[in-house]
C-alpha cells in the first residue's frame, strides 16, 4: 500500500469515527408536584417485634417522596417509543431489592428483561415476596429468616406492578420491566438523568404510583444535552 493511499484511507475513517462518538445524547430534568399537601400513612410494625425494634421513631409510607419546592421522588422516567430496532443485552450486574428494616428498598425499581434480580433479606425475621405481575409469571415466595437471597429474572416487558409482603402488610414496592437501558428513577430532589441515548425523536413517559402517567415528545441530536421536566398534581 502506497503512503498516499494509506493516508487517504486513515483520514477517510475520521469523520465516521467522529460521527459514531457524537451519536449519543443525554436527557435530564426535574419532576415536581403541585397541589395541596397529602398526609402520609404512618407504618405500624408492632405486630412483628423484630421489625418494630428496628425503628426508633415512626416511619412514613414511601408512596409520596417530596423534597424542596415540590420536588417529587420515586418517579419512573423511560423512553416508550422512537428507539431503533436493536436488542439491548441486560446488564451483567443484578438489580438489588432489599427488605432491610422490614421495608422494600428501593421502593421503585426498573429492571431490564432478562436481568438477574436479587431479593435480599438481612433481617432476623421471615418475609415473603408476592408479585402482582400480570405479563410475567406472578409468584409468591417465602423467605424464612435464614434465607438471605432469592434470585430470579423477568422474561417480558411489563408496566409497573406491585410487590407485597403478606407477612408484613405495610411492605410494598413497584417494579417495571423494560427491554432497553434508557430509563431513570427520580431522586428525592426530583432530579433524573438518562445518558447514552441515540439521536432521534422520542416519546418519554413519567409514571408515579399515585398520580399515573405523563408523556412528552423530545428530539435529541447527538452530541446533545436537553432538559425535560414533568409536573404532577393531585
Amino acid at each position: 500500500m502506497s503512503p498516499i493511499f494509506y493516508k487517504l484511507k486513515v483520514w477517510s475513517m475520521i469523520p465516521l469515527l467522529s460521527f459514531s462518538l457524537s451519536f449519543s445524547a443525554e436527557l435530564s430534568g426535574t419532576i415536581r408536584y403541585e397541589g395541596q399537601a397529602i398526609p402520609l400513612k404512618t407504618l405500624t410494625m408492632e405486630k412483628d417485634p423484630t421489625c418494630h425494634g428496628l425503628h426508633k421513631t415512626p416511619i412514613k409510607a414511601e408512596n409520596l417522596i417530596l423534597g424542596k419546592k415540590g420536588a417529587l421522588g420515586n418517579v419512573i422516567i423511560k423512553i416508550v417509543s422512537g428507539l431503533p430496532n436493536v436488542k439491548y443485552a441486560p446488564p451483567q450486574s443484578p438489580a438489588l431489592i432489599s427488605q432491610r428494616s422490614c421495608k422494600y428498598s428501593p421502593h421503585v425499581s426498573v429492571v431490564q428483561k432478562g436481568q438477574r434480580v436479587h431479593f435480599l433479606n438481612p433481617n432476623k425475621t421471615s418475609h415473603n415476596i408476592h408479585s402482582k405481575s400480570r405479563v410475567n409469571r406472578a409468584f409468591n415466595t417465602i423467605m424464612p429468616k435464614y434465607k438471605k437471597k432469592y434470585d430470579m429474572s423477568f422474561k417480558k416487558v411489563e408496566e409497573p406492578f406491585e410487590l407485597k409482603c403478606d407477612v408484613h402488610p405495610w411492605m410494598n414496592a413497584w417494579v417495571t420491566v423494560t427491554d432497553h437501558p434508557f430509563f431513570a428513577v427520580s431522586s428525592s430532589n426530583g432530579q433524573f438523568t438518562i445518558k447514552g441515548i441515540p439521536a432521534g425523536t422520542y416519546e418519554v413517559e413519567a409514571w408515579h404510583e399515585m398520580f399515573g402517567k405523563k408523556t412528552a415528545t423530545i428530539k435529541l441530536v447527538g452530541p446533545d444535552s436537553k432538559t425535560l421536566d414533568f409536573t404532577f398534581a393531585k
